[in-house]
């Protein structure tokens, strides 16, 4: 397979990623002690995320699913492009995603950029990072109200990604370009704005 996915909520990890031929997504869960069997999911692009203590919620290009024993039950039908999913402190699932040029977040155009990632703090602030015009952008939002984009100074950003740390704390990486060799990872300390690139043992 390929364009792997992942998720996590303490011991529990989810893991998607396509099928060669470019239908549909497998996924399989962790739940601390083993790996569970293969699951189908459909759509041709996937996010996850758990709902704390919950079950696993999934956005893909033909809908919003909720993980239900052994299947993917359709909660919504929709055509979501570049998707990114998070879950509030209610179990309830929150998507972003790409459309005609501008980023979306529950049906809300936010500005115009691509592939977002969106996750919210234990506090109920949503953080959106997206692609804009070469550049990284950052918002946080709350109550349906953004404040104003906040650019990350990074190189030829792609495939950015959000998580939250121990503590609550809002960690964005990316792959961007390095002074030296190939692009690199690079981690961002949200609020601070400066990128620290990961070491790797292979190089960048």
């Amino acid at each position: 397979g390929r364009w792997p996915r992942l998720a996590g909520d303490g011991h529990r990890v989810a893991i998607a990623w396509s099928r060669l031929d470019g239908h549909n997504f497998i996924v399989r869960l962790y739940n601390g002690t083993q790996w569970g069997s293969e699951i189908q999911l459909a759509g041709r692009e996937a996010a996850l995320a758990f709902a704390p203590g919950g079950p696993l919620y999934a956005a893909t290009s033909s809908g919003l699913w909720q993980l239900t024993g052994d299947h993917f039950e359709r909660v919504q039908e929709a055509n979501y492009s570049q998707p990114a999913i998070t879950v509030d402190t209610d179990g309830n699932p929150h998507v972003a995603w790409g459309q005609h040029g501008h980023v979306l977040y529950d049906g809300s155009n936010i500005g115009e950029g691509a592939w977002p990632a969106v996750i919210m703090a234990p506090d109920g602030t949503v953080h959106l990072v997206y692609l804009s015009r070469g550049s990284l952008v950052a918002r946080r939002g709350k109550g349906g109200q953004w404040d104003a984009p906040d650019a990350i100074p990074a190189q030829n950003a792609s495939w950015p990604a959000l998580a939250l740390d121990s503590h609550g704390g809002v960690r964005l990486s990316y792959l961007g370009a390095a002074d030296y060799g190939p692009d690199a990872l690079w981690l961002v300390r949200l609020p601070d704005k400066q990128p620290i690139m990961m070491p790797s043992l292979a190089g960048n």
